[in-house]
C-alpha cells in the first residue's frame, strides 16, 4: 500500500474533510482518522492483508467495519471507508489522517512548527519563542523544540511552507 504518493490522498482527505465540515462532524472525523491512524501503525500487516487480492471487497468491509465498531467511529467515517472500498482506493487509506489532520489543524488556526537549537533552552525562552511564532504567523504554534549541535548556535524554525535559519552554522557557511 505505499506505492502511492501523489495527489490522491490528498484529493480525498480534502473531499472528507469539505464533507465533514457541512455535517458538523470534522471533530469526530479527525478522532476516527487519528485511531485509525494508530491501528494501521501499529498493525503493519493490515495493510498487506487489505490489499490481498483473494480477499474480496465484503471481507475487507468486515474487517474495517469490524475495526471501525472497536473505536467507535462515526457515519461519515464508515461511509468513507465503504466508499474507499467500493472506488478501489483502499490502498491510500492509511495516508488519510495525516492529510486529515493538516486540514483540520488549518481550520483550527493552528500550525505546526518545529525549532531547533544548539542547545536545550529554558522554558521560559521556549514561551517566548513560541510567543513570537505566534505573533508572527497570526496563527496558534504547536511547537516542538529540538536540540541540533550542528547548528553550532543560533535557532532555525521550521513552518510547513518555509523555514526561518538563524543558526551560525548558515552564517559561517
Amino acid at each position: 500500500m505505499k506505492g502511492f504518493v501523489g495527489a490522491l490522498p490528498t484529493r480525498y482527505a480534502r473531499s472528507l474533510f469539505q464533507a465533514a465540515i457541512k455535517t458538523d462532524c470534522a471533530a469526530d472525523v479527525e478522532r476516527d482518522l487519528t485511531a485509525i491512524g494508530a491501528v494501521f501503525k501499529e498493525n503493519r500487516e493490515l495493510p498487506l492483508l487489505l490489499g490481498n487480492p483473494s480477499l474480496g471487497n465484503p471481507k475487507r468491509r468486515a474487517i474495517l467495519h469490524s475495526i471501525g465498531a472497536k473505536l467507535g467511529v462515526c457515519e461519515m467515517t464508515k461511509r468513507f471507508i465503504d466508499l474507499l472500498i467500493d472506488k478501489g482506493r483502499l490502498e491510500i487509506l492509511d495516508m488519510i489522517p495525516g492529510r486529515y489532520h493538516e486540514l483540520w489543524r488549518h481550520h483550527q488556526g493552528e500550525v505546526e512548527v518545529t525549532v531547533q537549537t544548539a542547545v536545550a533552552v529554558s522554558d521560559a525562552v521556549k514561551q517566548s519563542v513560541t510567543q513570537s511564532i505566534a505573533a508572527r504567523s497570526g496563527k496558534k504554534p504547536i511547537v516542538s523544540f529540538k536540540v541540533n549541535p550542528a547548528l553550532i548556535g543560533g535557532i532555525v524554525v521550521e513552518y510547513p511552507d518555509h523555514v526561518l535559519d538563524g543558526s551560525l552554522a548558515r552564517k559561517v557557511a
